[in-house]
């Protein structure tokens, strides 16, 4: 009887550091990241890859016209693509401001357009997502026909991109979707709500229910990279040029939600579980297929852990 008492205070001991410094979750990511495995994407999701080819053709992406990227909206807009993230930030006035008309112009003209903020300093954890004393916004001039959201892919303790926050805000109060969240709402003719649904630890997708973590957070469910055609990929990735060109067939990105952005060695890129090292681009695919094909992710929390802690104890 002594033995089991000095059990079950030792197993409530036990319990109660879990709780309060869960060292388990590193074992946890471990054997999640183990699970997954790369299988096919939504093909109602597609990348339009910042290639080595438009390095080449155009040099150094930051001195880069903004009228390619005008273009490169337009041959979209025209295809008939639903969403389209464009994965740069347009934060400087560029030399010419034709140039910055011209792109202004084809976000307005298009009207599915994303373009992303990001949370620089600051951060504060609260409920709702986290809360930034700076927020990187685009140009004044890009805003009015475009969704902003937000970019931010905060990694574990050992680098791995897992979550996104579903939302962030500055401290007075202004909102920004994760690009997944508003991607998906733009993909079924909706506007994207300021701030979003939150309801608890659960994110309403209009009739999807996506399960959040502390800070507001979705679990992305990773299922591979993108590619090229005939590569293998999960994801199609379109070569920047020929969409830009128009040289590509419209029915690959009709209907879809398209992410324009760097799949090129040492631009915007995180460690990530199954991809190793992974585009930003990339890691928005897999964070809106999870979203888009209800493939959520549910941890076990730390109470959980605690009382099939002291169960075990007990029945030891």
């Amino acid at each position: 009887r002594v033995a089991s008492l000095v059990a079950l205070v030792a197993g409530l001991a036990f319990g109660l550091w879990v709780q309060a410094f869960d060292p388990l979750q590193d074992v946890q990511n471990v054997i999640s990241d183990a699970l997954f495995e790369q299988k096919t994407g939504s093909p109602n999701v597609v990348v339009v890859a910042i290639d080595e080819g438009a390095l080449r053709e155009h040099n150094r992406i930051q001195k880069w016209p903004r009228t390619l990227h005008a273009e490169t909206i337009q041959q979209l807009s025209e295809a008939g693509a639903t969403a389209i993230f464009y994965d740069l930030l347009f934060v400087e006035p560029s030399e010419k401001a034709a140039e910055d008309q011209a792109l202004a112009d084809a976000i307005s003209d298009s009207g599915v357009v994303i373009l992303p903020v990001a949370g620089e300093a600051g951060m504060a954890d609260s409920d709702l997502g986290p809360v930034f004393d700076e927020i990187t916004l685009p140009l004044p001039l890009l805003r009015p026909g475009a969704v902003l959201a937000h970019v931010n892919l905060p990694p574990d303790g050992d680098g791995r991109v897992r979550t996104v926050p579903a939302q962030i805000s500055d401290t007075e109060g202004n909102t920004y979707p994760a690009v997944s969240v508003a991607a998906v709402y733009r993909q079924f003719g909706r506007d994207v709500p300021s701030p979003l649904p939150l309801e608890g630890d659960e994110l309403d997708l209009f009739g999807r229910t996506a399960p959040l973590e502390s800070g507001a957070e979705f679990r992305v469910n990773y299922v591979g990279p993108a590619r090229p055609a005939g590569v293998g990929g999960s994801f199609l990735a379109l070569p920047f040029e020929d969409v830009r060109t128009g040289n590509f067939d419209p029915s690959l990105v009709e209907g879809k939600i398209v992410i324009v952005g760097p799949l090129v060695t040492a631009l915007d890129v995180q460690p990530a579980p199954l991809l190793g090292t992974a585009y930003g681009a990339e890691i928005h695919a897999n964070a809106i297929d999870t979203l888009l094909r209800d493939r959520f992710i549910r941890t076990t929390g730390q109470l959980t852990t605690f009382a099939t802690t002291i169960l075990l104890v007990v029945l030891a």
